[in-house]
């Protein structure tokens, strides 16, 4: 028996898994002025209870001793000089979020509006890590109805922490860890993200923020939309393979 006509089974199985596992990067934070990549959207932190540090990234790392203050930059430590000398979780010189959690009562410290593209449910998603050996920051993802701000979605966790011993010379970064939330019910065109800060603690309650996805699907169906291009990319790898098998008969 040919191998040809497994190996274009398996093909269309890969294809069809690349498309349905196609996820929307709408805020990478390589740009200081936080605005998205992807649909084009800017992310916006809460001006009103942080305050950014300029410039940024940071120059020296007492920057950010400041609680609520933020930066974007490569390197936590270039920030606070107690922090973990952490870096992106997109590679070593992107930038990611840096935050010094406040100790009030912050809630929304950072949202983003996104189109859908004619979707109403999805999944948001985002890398969040600690920066400091203690007290990890308790955050929200959030996702609301662009129209009738109706919560969809919502997703609690802690940060994990920096390794090491208070005070700290030299902590150890703490792991990024991917988290995720669900939401249907889309009424509009848009859906607004956001990450809020639930708990006040001084002394710690520090994080980092990198990679916000977003994958889209319609209604009735089970895996997030696709973009033309990769559509156009699977069907012409499909076709080029069956006139191959062709010839070969």
């Amino acid at each position: 028996m040919s191998i040809f006509p497994r190996s274009i089974q398996s093909l269309a199985v890969i294809s069809f898994l690349s498309i349905c596992a196609h996820a929307t990067l709408v805020q990478s934070f390589d740009s200081n002025a936080l605005t998205g990549s992807g649909q084009g959207q800017s992310g916006l932190m809460n001006s009103a209870l942080y305050i950014p540090i300029l410039p940024s990234p940071c120059t020296s790392n007492t920057q950010m001793y400041a609680e609520g203050s933020w930066s974007v930059g490569p390197n936590a430590n270039n920030c606070h000089g107690l922090w973990a000398p952490t870096t992106a979780q997109s590679g070593t010189g992107s930038n990611f979020l840096i935050v010094n959690g406040s100790a009030v009562n912050n809630g929304r410290i950072y949202s983003q509006v996104v189109n859908t593209g004619g979707a109403n449910s999805g999944t948001f998603s985002g890398y969040f890590t600690g920066l400091f050996v203690e007290h990890p920051a308790n955050l929200s993802i959030n996702v609301y109805d662009g129209v009738t701000s109706t919560l969809l979605g919502t997703r609690s966790f802690d940060t994990n922490l920096a390794g090491g011993s208070f005070p700290p010379p030299t902590p150890t970064p703490a792991a990024w860890v991917l988290q995720s939330v669900d939401f249907a019910g889309v009424t509009g065109s848009s859906i607004v993200l956001e990450i809020s800060l639930n708990n006040a603690i001084a002394g710690g309650n520090d994080f980092g923020v990198d990679t916000l996805d977003v994958a889209f699907r319609s209604a009735g169906a089970g895996a997030p939309t696709p973009e033309p291009a990769t559509f156009l990319l699977s069907g012409a790898a499909l076709v080029g393979l069956a006139l191959f098998r062709s010839e070969r008969r």
